[in-house]
């Protein structure tokens, strides 16, 4: 049966992942800068965009529905599932503004499940630190588009088969994330070539790598003009 729309006061309880609402919920009132008394949010707005449900247990977690200020002229920026996501999970604004900025796309807006959480849980157990994951997704956010099987995955046991200790591909990646985007075989393979053909040792290649990886951002032709 279709419920009632909710009152001021109510307590609506959250079908989503709670921390997405309460993330949401957050930015949404720091965003809107008003400081004045509340009045009732309007039935869809960005809390009961996460649906009513009833439910045969209890809710995990229950959020009260906030007040708008009436005569507040500002008006609620409604976040992406995936950018309230980030936001609980530490990001702050500022760095949520760049995320959205180097996305490449109109709108942030890749899916929680499906790409967002599987990423940073897979960062995760790599090895790289909260820290670390969250400036490897400011820098580079466009990492939630590539797919985790077919290049993030091959590309970390790439490393490890010529000789990277795991730590310092952590320490790579969190510098330089932008090496999710490049091909092994048409970019990373042909550059290790090249340096091998100049006279670098594998020791030598392997510390250039953990040191200074966005020296592979260079191009293949920039490389052989500067050797020449």
């Amino acid at each position: 049966p279709r419920l009632a729309p909710p009152r001021v006061g109510d307590v609506a309880p959250v079908r989503a992942d709670p921390a997405v609402a309460a993330g949401a919920a957050v930015a949404t009132l720091h965003r809107r800068r008003c400081r004045r008394s509340f009045a009732a949010v309007k039935p869809g707005g960005l809390l009961l965009a996460h649906g009513w449900a009833q439910a045969a247990e209890p809710p995990v977690a229950r959020l009260r529905i906030p007040r708008i200020a009436r005569r507040c002229s500002a008006e609620v920026e409604t976040l992406t599932d995936a950018e309230a996501y980030l936001l609980s999970w530490g990001l702050s604004e500022e760095q949520l503004t760049k995320v959205k900025a180097r996305y490449g796309e109109r709108s942030f807006n890749p899916t929680v499940e499906d790409q967002v959480k599987p990423r940073l849980n897979w960062l995760t157990k790599l090895g790289l630190t909260h820290l670390q994951i969250q400036k490897a997704v400011v820098a580079y956010p466009r990492l939630f588009r590539h797919n985790l099987e077919n290049s993030m995955k091959p590309l970390v046991q790439w490393l490890l088969d010529i000789g990277m200790e795991k730590s310092h591909i952590t320490k790579a990646l969190s510098t330089f994330p932008q090496l999710f985007s490049y091909s092994i075989e048409a970019n990373l393979k042909p550059k290790m070539r090249f340096l091998g053909e100049q006279g670098f040792t594998k020791a030598q290649i392997l510390s250039m790598l953990t040191t200074s990886p966005a020296l592979l951002g260079l191009s293949l032709k920039r490389w052989t003009r500067r050797a020449s």
